[in-house]
């Protein structure tokens, strides 16, 4: 009886090693496991790779959306937060300027980018922020589309403002008009008007000989004396307000044209709006 239990356990043993020797050496059935097993692992590591994030982009505005192969953007309340950030360090910053570089990928073009950014520029310029102090640019970037749309695609940086642009953004503060609510014949500050009197009382230090003249203009609607009489309280009231921020008064004169230097055609709406204003120069 012992020596049948011992042959017959080397019977088991044989017939398994000859069943691993046919399936193994012979079919090569273990090989493809093996094989499959590494096939699964590739694709399972192929998958976490796609689903790594795409480079996070620095100084990328929030609040703006944009779209794949469009000028055109999208402003989210998100927007006005970084709108008053900008005005702010502007103004703390006389002698900084803002640069905004629209991005575009490879299957777009730079002048999309340009478009993009331009649009934005003319929000903040709309803000109050100074137009000769925000320049546009386009970057070629590897960002990625979702469904052709993207949060920001607009990148900003600030940086000193060059000798050669120097001149042109004095030249504006020196030829300067305005639109500080005068819809209507009552006079508003806004932010165009705070922003550039902090420009002004800058300009001033740096050319304390210089002299303010502020003139008010008005639509012709309504009678010419009432107009002038208009235009003359406008620049009245501007006066007052940057001697109130600090522009010495010895410095200023304020004057009115009435309706007589209209400078768009009184028969429109949009032409009336753009001839009620207020003029600063400095001589």
């Amino acid at each position: 009886m012992k020596n049948f239990l011992i042959a017959f356990t080397i019977f088991l043993l044989w017939s398994a090693l000859g069943i691993w020797f046919y399936s193994c050496k012979l079919k090569g059935l273990c090989f493809e496991e093996q094989a499959e097993a590494v096939q699964a692992t590739e694709a399972k590591e192929e998958v976490v790779t796609k689903a790594v994030p795409p480079k996070i982009i620095q100084n990328n505005i929030k609040g703006v959306i944009i779209r794949e192969n469009s000028g055109e953007i999208e402003f989210l309340p998100a927007l006005d937060s970084v709108k008053q950030s900008f005005f702010d360090f502007l103004n703390r910053n006389q002698e900084q300027e803002l640069v905004l570089t629209g991005l575009y990928t490879k299957q777009e073009t730079d002048s999309t980018a340009l478009a993009r950014a331009g649009k934005l520029k003319q929000e903040l310029v709309s803000y109050g922020l100074n137009t000769d102090r925000v320049l546009v640019s386009s970057k070629l970037s590897d960002l990625i589309y979702n469904e052709g749309v993207f949060e920001g695609g607009i990148t900003y940086s600030y940086r000193e403002i060059p000798e050669e642009r120097s001149s042109r953004v004095e030249k504006g503060i020196a030829n300067k008009i305005l639109y500080s609510g005068f819809a209507s014949n009552d006079f508003r500050p806004d932010n165009s008007l705070l922003g550039y009197t902090i420009e002004l009382k800058n300009y001033l230090e740096k050319y304390p000989a210089k002299k303010v003249t502020i003139i008010g203009h008005t639509d012709n609607v309504g009678e010419s004396e009432d107009n002038e009489w208009i235009g003359q309280q406008r620049a009245n009231s501007v006066m007052r307000y940057l001697v109130s921020q600090g522009v010495s008064g010895d410095k200023i004169t304020a004057i009115s044209r009435g309706e007589n230097e209209p400078i768009d055609d009184n028969r429109t709406q949009e032409g009336r709006r753009k001839n009620r204003r207020i003029e600063i120069k400095i001589n």
